[in-house]
């Protein structure tokens, strides 16, 4: 039983993914940055840089990806347009804790200003700054 759940929801968070990448709407996009990131989660990366993008003069980033607390991989990708500036933006995320095991998650981010965030989501809780 416990397998066939884990299929379902594996299938239920490509499906997820796919349709976010799908629908989202990336007129008049401007240029691409990497800013570096400090955060402190479990799989959230120690120190991270983020893909940004502007759309109609609005920053808004794409992902994020480098070693966590765990040394393992993360990599982070916002749905639709991504985490902007001001507000949230659901995510799923892939990588490794404790170098070798894999893991998979979903969750939410909200950014205060510019520089400070929160994320929950399994498997993690995390609090950032972004430069």
């Amino acid at each position: 039983m416990k397998k066939k759940s884990l299929i379902f929801l594996m299938i239920c968070l490509v499906v997820l993914a796919f349709s976010q990448i799908a629908f989202a709407e990336n007129t008049n996009i401007n240029t691409n940055t990497n800013n570096i990131t400090v955060s402190f989660g479990i799989t959230t990366p120690i120190l991270g840089g983020t893909d940004d993008k502007y759309i109609n003069g609005e920053k808004f980033s794409t992902s994020i990806s480098e070693i966590n607390w765990t040394l393992g991989y993360t990599k982070r990708n916002y749905f639709g347009d991504g985490l902007p500036s001001k507000g949230g933006a659901g995510y799923f995320e892939y990588g490794t804790m404790v170098i070798l095991l894999l893991y998979i998650g979903l969750g939410y981010t909200y950014r205060f200003n510019d520089t400070f965030f929160v994320s929950a989501g399994i498997p993690d809780f995390a609090i950032g700054f972004t430069f």
